[in-house]
């Protein structure tokens, strides 16, 4: 009953290149994705997907868009997904993953899990994985769990008066789509290993705006105390509504705004 955990454990073997996690030939793997679903044992045809809502993992390969949550993404794109870094990190690695919806009701079902990987390196594959399902119990005790930071720009503006309310298109995303593109120019986001909390990163000079952003999963409803710093002003959006702004003019540093946002599951 209630949510459920499911546990992936990426486990080393002697087989494996190294003795590694991967069958790429440095011993490393790159999870794109992942599928679950469940059938009753009495009718395997009647068949439920299951919906993830959250994950979090022990370790992440930090050179590159290889973030966990990258595989709650499960995109057709092969430059992103989950990459463990067994061939920087030895040992296993675990990634814990909540199912919306109770599978069954106590009854006998079957699990299927299916792990994708789409990464251009095809080798980068996990040799040994196991599995465990559990009733969730308490999910308020589940971190908030954070995506990669991505940046959007710049975009020129021409009236120093006006930039700080003019709207560029990020400003209206109520999720973080990596695929889309804004304005005339068609400027995608991009990623980059700078992007880091509690680090100051410079914007491009000149008159524009720069939009971060990045996806936040809660297991649950949540309030999240956030600290802020930009280079003059800023203006802060979550789910596609403004939560906070600061219209001031300034060089970048830690703290000196502070929000509090809230988070549904």
């Amino acid at each position: 009953q209630g949510a459920q955990l499911l546990m992936l454990e990426a486990m080393t073997d002697p087989s494996l290149p190294f003795g590694r996690l991967g069958r790429a030939p440095n011993g490393n793997a790159v999870l794109t994705g992942l599928e679950m679903e469940w059938a009753p044992d009495a009718d395997p045809t009647k068949v439920t997907k299951v919906q993830p809502r959250w994950m979090w993992a022990d370790l992440s390969q930090t050179n590159g868009d290889y973030h966990f949550t990258n595989a709650l993404l499960d995109e057709e794109t092969t430059d992103r997904g989950w990459a463990v870094d067994s061939h920087n990190t030895p040992g296993g690695r675990t990634l814990l993953l909540l199912a919306d919806a109770p599978m069954g009701g106590g009854e006998s079902v079957r699990v299927t899990v299916r792990l994708k990987y789409r990464s251009m390196y095809t080798h980068h594959t996990l040799g040994r994985v196991r599995l465990s399902l559990a009733a969730a119990g308490d999910v308020s005790r589940l971190p908030v769990a954070s995506g990669t930071w991505h940046q959007a720009g710049p975009f020129a503006a021409k009236d120093r008066a006006t930039i700080f309310d003019e709207t560029f298109g990020p400003e209206a995303i109520t999720s973080l789509d990596l695929a889309a593109t804004f304005g005339e120019k068609k400027t995608a986001w991009t990623f980059s290993e700078q992007f880091k909390d509690g680090v100051v990163v410079g914007t491009p000079a000149g008159l524009n705006a720069v939009y971060m952003a990045r996806t936040l999963y809660a297991a649950q409803s949540a309030k999240l105390d956030v600290s802020l710093g930009s280079d003059d002003g800023f203006r802060l959006f979550v789910n596609g509504v403004e939560v906070a702004k600061n219209q001031t003019e300034r060089s970048a540093a830690p703290d000196q705004d502070k929000a509090t946002i809230e988070l549904k599951p």
